[in-house]
């Protein structure tokens, strides 16, 4: 028998995947941490970025994520990019300030 399973009760089993996030704090100095946290595959970006607001210490409108290359929607999960799909795969999204549109 072949084949990747969660374990009952992980996040993996909960939808939920391990998720490394660049965040970079400061365009002047380049300044860039990490934060990791298990996300929910199943809701929008715009939610994601509700929920990281005080850690990221950005509200979700000067928040810009990226991934592999992509600037992901908010109206969009991370279960639409892919996330979950290789279950070897480190995922890791950039996040920089923007400024919000007006």
């Amino acid at each position: 028998m072949s084949g990747w399973a969660p374990v009952p009760g992980s996040a993996e089993a909960r939808g939920c995947y391990e998720i490394t996030f660049q965040v970079e704090i400061s365009a002047d100095h380049g300044t860039v941490t990490t934060q990791q946290a298990d996300c929910r595959l199943d809701i929008a970006i715009i939610g994601l970025k509700e929920d990281f607001e005080h850690l990221f210490n950005l509200t979700p409108e000067e928040q810009e994520w990226t991934m592999d290359g992509n600037v992901l929607q908010n109206d969009l999960t991370l279960g639409h990019y892919g996330v979950g799909n290789n279950n070897s795969k480190q995922y890791i999204i950039f996040v920089r300030k923007v400024s919000p549109r007006q």
